[in-house]
């Protein structure tokens, strides 16, 4: 390892304890293990049962997120109170949107289509992509009418476009 001196020095490290502390934290191993770890199976489940990339779930976490917190924010704004009772409806929301993703991607992978007069259609496959965008598309809309209730159709005059081509009510 002393060969290696003079390049850990000439890329700004002290020595090789120096390079090995900043690279691999020898001290906090256990958690990086256990939590990358957790992290890959994450990713995993999102991709095997949901059939979906984690950059997409991380999108969807976003907007899921930004619904309850402008959700929560409108609320006050117009006078009630916050109620735990009521952040359960959201979480229950997403948990039925995922299980229907993740049901539908299932059956898509795992039932063998069979050609109907030489036409091969995978309508589990259909039902997953319609579904998938479904959601995305419901958070979206969510997102606009907290927008709404807030008020900030005054500051971004689009979502006033956007909510009377979707029909929202204000």
């Amino acid at each position: 390892m002393k060969h290696l001196q003079p390049t850990f020095d000439t890329l700004g490290f002290k020595d090789t304890a120096s390079f090995v502390e900043s690279t691999f934290h020898p001290n906090n191993i256990n958690v990086s293990l256990i939590m990358s770890s957790i992290f890959g199976c994450i990713a995993y489940f999102i991709e095997s049962f949901l059939g979906f990339e984690a950059m997409v779930a991380v999108a969807i976490t976003i907007l899921f997120t930004l619904e309850i917190v402008t959700g929560i924010k409108a609320s006050l704004n117009e006078g009630e109170y916050f109620s735990s009772k009521k952040l359960g409806r959201g979480f229950l929301k997403i948990m039925i949107y995922m299980m229907m993703i993740g049901a539908a991607n299932l059956l898509a992978l795992h039932i063998k289509i069979k050609p109907i007069l030489g036409w091969e259609f995978n309508y589990y496959e259909w039902i997953h992509y319609t579904s998938m965008n479904f959601v995305i598309l419901q958070l979206f809309i969510s997102n606009i009418e907290n927008f709404n209730r807030l008020g900030w159709t005054e500051f971004v005059p689009m979502l006033n476009r956007i909510s009377k081509f979707l029909k929202l009510k204000k």
